[in-house]
Formats: C-alpha cells, structure tokens, sequence
C-alpha cells in the first residue's frame, strides 16, 4: 500500500513537473530575434532583404532565457499605434484581427514564424509592437509598396509617388531591401508587386 501511494505522488510529482516545466518556457527578449523592419505589399510577396536574419518576409524566432525555441508561441504584430499604416483584412498564413489592428501566428518547432504582411502606407518610427504570448519582444518599422495608403492596392499612384521620392530625398519608406539606401533595387522589388495586380481591402 505504501509502494503504491509514493507510485502516486512520484507519477503526480512528474505530471506537475510536466506542466510547469510547460509554462516556463516564456519568450524572452533578449534572447529571441525580430527584424528590424516589416516590409509590406498587396500581394503578401516576401522580399529579400539585407536584414541579417534569413532571406525573405517579416521573420520572427521566439527563445526562452536558456535560448531555447519556444513552440507553438502566438506572435503577434501590433499595427494600432502606427499612424499612417493600414492592414489588410486578409494576409495569407496570419489572423488579422481588424479591430485591435493584429496579425498573428504561430511559431514552429524552431520557434521560427515568417509573415508576408499586407498592408499599406508606412511609419519611420518603431511603432509597431511584436509580441509572443503576450511578452513585448520588439517595436519595429513599418512600410509597404502601396506606399499612399490608398486603394489597397499597389498601383500607378504609388509609382508616382516612388519616383518623386526617390529622385528628392530617398527616405527610409522606400528603402524596401532594407539596405539603408533608397535606389533602383528598391525600384526593382518595387516593381514585382505593382505588376502583380493584386488587390485588396483596408481594415476599417
């Protein structure tokens, strides 16, 4: 009878042992990856870019203080305090929730998960909140190739609009590949999502 209560503590000691060793993966800041950057389109394409982090898309790895990866973590993206941004109602791959302005996902057995966001206008200042589970890991920058804001689409306007600022100042909005120079290889991403002629629809 003894032999078979401690059988039962020991078995209840490791399932609650199980289920907090559960909850204590918490994604940790320091420790997980965000770029720099969210680099959106109406098409949701996902560009290649100079962040060193991997190659394509609006990446994310979530890691716990032992630098471990977390699986199955929500990040989410956190557009409702970047003014002059706007998130489409769909991004292939994510939740969009329009009224708290989020898109999310879930990470893999890396803790790794990629966003082709679609989006429109931009914001130069780290406005936008990266969280997983709710831990802030990151604020970052937002742009997009429909550049204006307007349409949901990437379209002939924002062509204009490019090319004007490209040949005055070169901000950062247009700066695409995230080289840290607006010039013709921004162009030339530019171009693949304005001959997609894909189209949208804006949050309200």
């Amino acid at each position: 009878m003894i032999a078979r209560s401690f059988l039962v503590t020991l078995c209840s000691g490791l399932v609650l042992g199980g289920v907090q060793s559960a909850h204590a993966a918490v994604p940790n800041p320091v420790t997980s990856t965000v770029m720099t950057v969210i680099v959106a389109s109406s098409s949701g394409i996902t560009f290649p870019t100079a962040d060193p982090f991997d190659n394509a898309g609006f990446q994310v790895t979530v890691r716990d203080v032992n630098n471990a990866p977390i699986f199955g973590s929500t990040v989410s993206l956190n557009y409702s305090g970047a003014a002059g941004t706007r998130i489409y109602t769909v991004t292939p791959g994510a939740t969009v929730n329009c009224a708290l302005k989020t898109l999310s996902g879930t990470t893999d057995s890396g803790g790794y998960v990629k966003f082709g966001v679609q989006a429109g206008g931009f914001n130069n200042a780290n406005v936008v909140t990266v969280s997983a589970d709710g831990v802030i890991l990151a604020n970052v920058r937002a742009r997009s190739t429909d550049i204006d804001g307007v349409g949901a689409r990437t379209d002939v306007n924002d062509l204009n609009v490019f090319r004007v600022k490209l040949f005055t100042t070169a901000p950062p909005e247009i700066d695409f590949d995230i080289s840290g120079i607006s010039d013709v290889g921004d162009l030339n991403l530019f171009r693949q999502d304005l001959f997609s002629g894909a189209a949208g629809a804006y949050c309200p």
